[in-house]
């Protein structure tokens, strides 16, 4: 390609292969100078916007992106170029495609590793002016002319320095400095010097160009929707109703710079965004806030238990708190759950049932074909695996074909087609067999109720103080002062450590902070309880029924909760919990939760549920969890963010079982409830501030919800979508519990039984 006298021909040019994240080619050039040799990798790509859509080499494209800091657990801002390998393969292994250089050029190296491995890069000026808004507009310096020359030389130094690499398809002028003359200065520098990438400036198109598309002027409205000194209309955090008001109003393509906040449980706004960024061409995608919980590691041993802390834990003032501590990976690169929902929404193929028996798979690569990729698929009816096997799709890039992998048939028993794409090659981010994705179907399926023999008579005692039922030999004990369940003892051993009790309040999350302030006011921490009555209303051989009347709220306020509760103990069958609930009209925040919550006593460690799972799942964050019978235990079960909070949950279960680890505990099961047991309270998750200083309880803490309200990303970004908060005000919950032995519980005839 070069001869030693310097000159370049471009033979192997005329039909390159052309760059992109899925084939990074990439050319050698060697410049000669004397006995100087300068070694260039170059790839060969194009960027356009065609009919407001981003094409890269005649493709519209996705943007699956993530905001990342150079950050280390130890180093700090010191990343070594090791870390920066480990940061990108461990990208690519959870479907990332673009990267943004959040705010700031970072080290040259990592540009190069990004030509490698296959990343888009939006590129970004160190500008950002935020602090500015502590004294006035955060645009002071940008649009000052005395700082036009500043503004300049930090955007040319970019673009000099990084110029060559395939990767940065996008120049980002700054972060949060709002708009000015020096922003539209540095887009016409680089504008004059490269025509060939995007321009992109979220102040600009939000704060400017947003706001002139909604004028009263025609005039001033149809200069902004066609404005080209940017090139990508680009937001943060924006509702769906933004978003698709920007597309109607505006010819350039949409870009959400920043979404979907990852900070602590979350985010739990994915799939709304996805499903209308796959709606259009126009939508170019975006990029999760963010990669890394930054955090520096304390401690006696830094490497092996590192505490890890933030702001204002060292007394520096002024200080963000832990709201840098908002990555989809801990600092040590530990992926959370939230990063498990991102690789799922990000996943190059997905699925759709077709006739009993067969999938339609389509392709969202734009360059590549399937043929890397092998599908493995099960069938599996109450948790046991009927049927498998695998297919090799032979799908072009973005085609969807149908499969047929078996013949339709009737199934018996909750039934589930679980489809897994695995890498059918190594990788250099991943071994042969990766799943880089996967689906679940439910199939149509039947179920015979099961009739268990009765062998018990309930028995029913009242005194002053109490209730107690009694069924063979499990015996429950109600308190007539309180209306709660308080003991529960089976063949002589005691089941509960607590009384089983209503609860609205969850540990908040840090998604949760806009919101905690009113959920204490509102009284839903600590509520006072007061019962109006419990009374025996039924009561023979076959069935007893205790009725509660409970009031939920604080003094010198209206209650925020009435509760009629029905306990009904059925011969042989264990206890059926209803709850008929009445939320205060008036009462204008939405409850974290509603569900029954108990502790069980030491030991009660292993646990079961068929559910949605392994990870924890959420209304609205369950993207990466699957429909399935699953084990585990009570500490396992936890999940680390550095500051604590709600965690752990487990949605839409049909059964649950908590074990000691011999064998004795409590099974429930009801309609699509979700389900949760720890070993740290939500009182001790609520009031402790760094994971490293919390203390396993010897009890588990059970919690059998009938809803919480959802994950979100308002920590940052929108409030959370009216459909995911817990706002009916009026409901019923009802739920069975009964005293189980391991080895004689079969949950699914138990859930079946007449």
């Amino acid at each position: 390609m070069v001869t030693e006298g310097g000159e370049i021909t471009l033979r192997d040019l005329h039909h390159p292969d052309l760059w992109s994240d899925e084939a990074p080619n990439l050319y050698t050039l060697l410049l000669f100078a004397g006995t100087e040799v300068i070694r260039l990798r170059l790839g060969v790509r194009r960027v356009e916007v065609v009919n407001g859509a981003v094409l890269i080499n005649g493709k519209p494209q996705k943007m699956c992106g993530v905001n990342r800091h150079d950050s280390h657990p130890i180093l700090g801002q010191a990343t070594p170029y090791e870390h920066m390998v480990q940061d990108l393969l461990l990208l690519k292994r959870y479907n990332v495609n673009m990267i943004r250089t959040s705010h700031y050029p970072n080290d040259p190296r990592f540009l190069e590793l990004c030509d490698e491995y296959g990343f888009y890069v939006c590129d970004e000026a160190d500008i950002e002016t935020h602090g500015f808004e502590v004294v006035g507009p955060r645009n002071v310096l940008t649009d000052s002319p005395e700082w036009t020359a500043a503004y300049l030389d930090r955007t040319e130094r970019m673009y000099e320095r990084d110029k060559n690499h395939p990767c940065v398809i996008m120049w980002s002028v700054g972060n949060e400095s709002g708009a000015g003359r020096n922003h539209v200065a540095q887009a016409n520098w680089l504008r004059g010097k490269d025509p060939t990438r995007l321009l992109h400036a979220e102040d600009e198109t939000c704060w400017d160009l947003w706001g002139k598309m909604r004028s009263d002027d025609p005039a001033v409205r149809e200069a902004a929707r066609t404005d080209t000194t940017f090139d990508v209309d680009s937001r943060m955090y924006p509702p769906l109703s933004e978003m698709r008001e920007t597309v109607a109003r505006s010819n350039r393509p949409m870009f959400l710079c920043e979404y979907c906040h990852a900070m602590g449980n979350g985010p739990g706004d994915l799939r709304a965004y996805w499903e209308l960024i796959r709606s259009s061409d126009r939508y170019f995608g975006g990029c999760v806030w963010e990669m890394t919980d930054h955090s520096v590691a304390t401690g006696d041993n830094v490497y092996a238990a590192p505490a890890y802390t933030w702001g204002g834990d060292f007394g520096e003032t002024p200080n963000d708190g832990n709201f840098c501590v908002d990555g989809l990976v801990a600092p040590d690169r530990t992926p959370h759950t939230g990063f498990e929902e991102v690789k799922a929404v990000y996943a190059p193929l997905f699925a759709e049932p077709g006739e009993v028996g067969e999938i339609v798979l389509t392709s969202r690569r734009c360059f590549r074909d399937l043929s890397d990729v092998t599908v493995a698929w099960w069938v599996e009816c109450d948790g046991k695996t009927v049927l498998s096997g695998r297919l090799l799709p032979d799908n072009a890039p973005g085609e969807a074909r149908t499969y047929r992998l078996f013949d339709a048939r009737e199934f018996t028993g909750i039934t589930t087609l679980n489809l897994s794409y695995r890498q059918n090659h190594p990788t250099p981010w991943a071994e042969m067999g990766y799943e880089i994705g996967a689906d679940q179907f439910v199939l149509p399926y039947r179920t015979e109720a099961v009739s268990l023999p009765v062998l018990t008579d309930v028995a029913a005692a009242v005194t002053d103080d109490e209730i107690t039922l009694t069924d063979g030999e499990s015996v429950y004990v109600f308190s007539r002062r309180t209306g709660f369940l308080t003991r529960l003892t089976d063949n002589g051993t005691e089941l509960l450590a607590s009384p089983m009790m209503p609860t609205v309040w969850r540990a908040p999350t840090d998604n949760d902070r806009n919101e905690k302030g009113r959920w204490i006011a509102c009284g839903f921490e600590r509520p006072e309880y007061r019962c109006d009555g419990v009374e025996l209303t039924e009561s023979d051989a076959a069935h007893a029924v205790v009725t509660a009347r409970v009031v939920m709220g604080i003094a010198a306020h209206k209650p925020f909760l009435r509760i009629r509760f029905t306990y009904t103990l059925v011969a042989g069958a264990g206890l059926i919990v209803q709850a008929a609930c009445d939320v205060r009209e008036d009462l204008k925040e939405f409850l974290p939760r509603f569900g029954m919550r108990f502790a069980m006593p030491e030991g009660c460690e292993n646990l079961r549920y068929f559910g949605l799972g392994p990870m924890e799942s959420y209304e609205d964050k369950h993207l990466a969890a699957r429909l399935g019978d699953f084990r585990t235990t009570a500490t396992k079960n936890t999940v680390h963010y550095l500051k604590p909070q709600e965690n752990g949950a487990h949605a839409h279960c049909a059964f649950a079982t908590v074990m000691s680890v011999a064998g004795q505990g409590l099974f429930f099961d009801g309609e699509r409830f979700s389900f949760s047991a720890s070993h740290y309270s939500p009182e001790q998750l609520t009031h402790t501030v760094h994971d490293f200083e919390l203390v396993p309880e010897k009890e588990t803490t059970v919690i059998i919800d009938y809803r919480q309200s959802g994950i979100g990303s308002n920590s940052c970004g929108p409030r959370l979508d009216e459909a995911y908060r817990l706002s009916e005000k009026h409901f019923v919950f009802t739920f069975r519990l009964k005293p189980a032995f391991e080895g004689d519980l079969d949950p699914y005839r138990e859930m079946r039984r007449l």
